[in-house]
């Protein structure tokens, strides 16, 4: 066999030279690269040494080589990381392949790592920040390093970013980091690291070596492509009205038949009055109670109460108002500083909506008949519609075909149309999910060319991304952070540790920007109450407010919650607002001033007999909750003054499922806040250690996370008066805020104490050094910079 006077492969001619493929004078290492071992004596193996420096390795003839890391702490001669990856793909010297697994292990290995350059795993932040994400199985990884570029750029040039470990779920950890390069084209790739080995993960998969090919590629951050949610939605809170249910302002334009203001019971065909007219005078409340956004549900002219089977999309509801009404509820709206959104029911219309009438009428010669979806003629409802419908065969919701040029341009001007005409600032979109892609990325340009700072939400209960891509809607109705928060604070399906898991999941499924677009609510006119979720429990109610204004999101309060308002699903959610406030009452934990009632105070309490089984007194109906609304106005002033409440994102530092206590971090650990819930009626001990970094900062999360047996142990027992309840004396006593004066660079304050009621506390300065916090029974705190 000839020897090569030049070697052409990554090997040294020895290895080339032997039968095996392999160097006779030496074994290779195990250890993945670059701790890879060599000869040491021939030309390429002096360029490794050169280059990289000693790796491990053991040679048969001259013995071990010295190690990576050599002992005594002296640092190795190996170059960065990054110079490593780089002159490795630029020379074509790769290490010696360790023993790979099989098949099997390698299938199993990348079914345990993903990551695609492109939502929500790869999204910009700004022009010059690409955030990148790869998930894990959890607990397999202990570090994960991004090496990236210009894609233009020589390889050497590459940089490294570290990523943290930003949350875990029942069966994932995210890495994320960020990425910043001018200009912004991204060629990158992972190396990822379980403690022992090291493997690098790229578009073509995991490898031992670094790729020479197959980066993930990020190729530009142009700025059409950036996401551009609207600031005044992202500082704001929702307020939603039912219009018909709110306020009788104008008693003039009822329909035939209204139904008493304090008869609690309505069905799905009855009426009450409320109109726009009501609404404006009632717009001190949403003052006064802080809100900035108003969402109405559908005002166009309709038969029903619900009025989301659209006669009319170019009139407003008679029993409404007409077009001046709207218009000087807008402007008043606008005075307060309250931006106004309207419902576009775009999936279906109304059975007398003049184009489905036209093809009942003239079956396949209307010139609508492909407005619909209709399969045969003529047109008929019984025994089934012959049309396709919303929901289940309702035949009052004929389905609309959207993809059909006509209807797209018909439907694309109302939504201009109100724009320009009432000046109303956005659209909720109903049944969202049902409606193609492209009429929603048309129905985008069209609004913001209408009004750029408009804002557009979709309704979808389930998982969103899809729509969330930046081109159709700002954000979505966060229905599964909602099953999530009434599982763990109303029905006690699962503990802390599930809802953190649950938070997390929801929080990196997807971007940043859509995640604070998104509409965090406890109920809504299509689902029961949240006090009656709670089975009236006042207490378990406040809590899960003090989560939906605290957690990632722009809160939406649907109208009567914030005073205690009870209700099943529809229609019975859909009760007429109680206005009695002066006789409010008191509203600690024996259920006094829940509310539900007709204004005269006379009405038999419906949840009387439930809350009486709870153990509570039994409601008096008509009453606000005064409490829980004065609860709801602090909180909504609080996220107004904290910043990051509103933009921070949301870090989980603590789940503990024997105590039932929840911890998150808002914004940065050195200037964000710390939310910390204790869902039980006890008070419970929450260890420092996970609410604060090493530094004294804001805890990092995920590595405290999930934590049992944390606290004083037994969550079982329903001691609502406890004697280690909570207070300013329980949680900082006298002496030891004496002691702290000085070292106090953090501020808890009781944000909920339900000892007694519905009730605030005080605030003492708090540190690390204090070992622990104490939280109220089902209260909550707040962490602070000083």
């Amino acid at each position: 066999m000839t020897v090569p006077s030049t070697p052409t492969s990554s090997t040294c001619w020895r290895r080339r030279a032997s039968r095996s493929g392999s160097c006779r004078a030496m074994t290779p290492t195990r250890a993945s690269w670059p701790r890879f071992g060599r000869c040491g004596r021939t030309e390429r193996c002096a360029r490794w040494q050169e280059r990289f420096g000693p790796a491990s390795g053991r040679c048969r003839r001259t013995g071990p080589t010295r190690a990576l890391r050599p002992s005594g702490g002296a640092q190795p001669r190996a170059l960065p990381g990054a110079v490593q990856f780089a002159a490795a793909v630029r020379t074509g010297l790769r290490p010696p392949r360790p023993s790979r697994p099989g098949r099997k292990a390698e299938r199993a290995m990348m079914g345990m790592v993903e990551h695609k350059a492109m939502p929500p795993y790869a999204y910009p932040l700004d022009g010059r920040t690409l955030r990148v994400v790869v998930r894990a199985a959890k607990g397999t990884l202990k570090s994960v390093t991004a090496v990236y570029g210009d894609r233009y750029a020589p390889v050497e040039e590459a940089e490294t970013a570290r990523l943290e470990r930003a949350g875990s779920d029942a069966r994932h950890d995210y890495f994320q980091g960020e990425l910043r390069l001018s200009p912004p084209r991204f060629r990158y790739a992972f190396l990822l690291d379980d403690g022992t080995d090291r493997r690098w993960l790229s578009e073509a998969g995991l490898s031992d070596a670094p790729p020479r090919h197959g980066f993930f590629q990020y190729p530009y951050i142009n700025a059409a492509d950036l996401y551009d949610v609207p600031d005044w939605l992202v500082d704001g809170v929702v307020y939603q009205i039912f219009p018909e249910r709110f306020a009788n302002g104008n008693p003039a334009n009822d329909p035939p038949g209204v139904r008493p203001w304090h008869d609690q019971r309505p069905t799905a065909t009855s009426f009450y009055g409320g109109d726009l007219e009501g609404v404006i005078q009632r717009l001190s409340h949403l003052e006064e109670l802080g809100v900035t956004v108003l969402y109405l549900t559908p005002v166009f002219a309709s038969p029903s109460n619900h009025k989301y089977d659209t006669t009319d999309y170019y009139q407003v509801d008679p029993h409404f108002g007409d077009q001046e009404t709207l218009k000087e509820l807008v402007r008043q709206c606008h005075a307060r500083g309250i931006r106004v959104i309207l419902d576009a029911v775009f999936n279906h219309s109304g059975f007398d909506f003049f184009a489905f009438k036209d093809v009942r009428e003239r079956g396949a010669e209307s010139p609508y008949a492909n407005w619909f979806h209709i399969h045969g003629f003529p047109v008929r409802t019984e025994p089934v519609p012959n049309y396709e419908t919303f929901a289940n065969a309702l035949p009052f919701m004929p389905k609309l075909r959207t993809e059909t040029p006509e209807l797209r341009a018909y439907l694309l001007d109302v939504a201009r149309y109100w724009i320009e005409t009432c000046d109303i600032d956005g659209w909720r979109i109903d049944v969202a999910n049902e409606v193609d892609h492209a009429f929603w990325r048309e129905f985008r340009r069209t609004v913001r060319a209408a009004k750029p700072d408009a804002y557009i939400v979709g309704e979808i209960w389930h998982e969103a991304l899809p729509w969330l891509l930046g081109d159709q809607f700002d954000g979505v109705t966060n229905y599964p952070v909602r099953e999530a928060a009434l599982d763990f604070f109303a029905r006690g399906r699962i503990g802390a540790d599930g809802f953190a898991e649950a938070l997390v999941q929801n929080m990196f499924a997807y971007p940043l920007p859509a995640l604070q677009g998104s509409w965090n609510l406890l109920g809504s006119h299509d689902t029961e109450r949240i006090m009656t979720a709670c089975g009236g429990d006042p207490r378990k109610a406040a809590l899960a407010a003090v989560f939906n204004m605290t957690w990632i999101g722009t809160p939406m309060i649907y109208y009567g919650d914030e005073i205690g308002m009870e209700g099943e699903t529809d229609p019975d959610c859909r009760r007429p607002m109680i206005w009695d406030r002066a006789g409010a009452a008191a509203g600690g934990p024996s259920g006094e001033g829940v509310s539900g009632g007709g204004s005269s105070g006379d009405v038999v309490a419906p949840d009387a007999e439930r809350a009486a089984a709870a153990g509570d007194k039994p409601a008096r109906r008509g009453r606000w909750n005064e409490p829980l609304f004065q609860l709801y106005k602090r909180l909504v002033r609080l996220r107004r003054e904290t910043d990051a409440l509103r933009r921070g994102e949301a870090r989980i530092l603590h789940a503990d499922p024997a105590a039932n206590t929840v911890a998150y971090r808002r914004g940065g650990e050195e200037d964000g806040v710390v939310v910390v819930l204790n869902n039980s009626p006890r008070a419970r001990e929450v260890p420092t250690a996970e609410l604060f970094g090493a530094r004294g900062g804001a805890g990092r999360g995920g590595a405290g996370a999930g934590r049992a047996g944390v606290g004083n142990g037994n969550g079982a027992a329903d001691d609502r008066h406890a004697d280690d309840g909570a207070g300013a004396k329980a949680h900082g006593p006298d002496d030891a805020v004496s002691r702290r004066q000085d070292a106090g660079a953090w501020t808890a304050a009781v944000l909920l104490d339900c000892t007694d009621g519905i009730a605030f506390g005080a605030q003492w300065p708090v540190g690390p050094q204090d070992g622990s916090v104490r939280v109220p029974p089902y209260g909550a705190l707040l962490l602070k910079r000083s």
